[in-house]
């Protein structure tokens, strides 16, 4: 058997304020499951610009081992 486990998924924002809104609908659309998330701050040629990574874990490997 072969799962996803965890998934890292970067988005780009151009304010702050859509990055947070962003981070805010994976979170409702993933709840638990997110396990972290991030927002960046970047700047390049007097333009910022955020990039937002979030971590979706599905499952632990503790829970997908099965003993007897």
């Amino acid at each position: 058997m072969t799962t996803t486990m965890l998934t890292t998924t970067k988005y780009f924002a151009t304010t702050q304020t859509e990055a947070e809104a962003l981070v805010e609908e994976q979170k409702q659309q993933h709840g638990s499951y997110i396990k972290s998330h991030t927002i960046a701050k970047k700047t390049k040629k007097d333009y910022e610009y955020f990039i937002v990574t979030i971590a979706v874990e599905y499952y632990k490997d503790k829970d997908l081992v099965v003993t007897d």
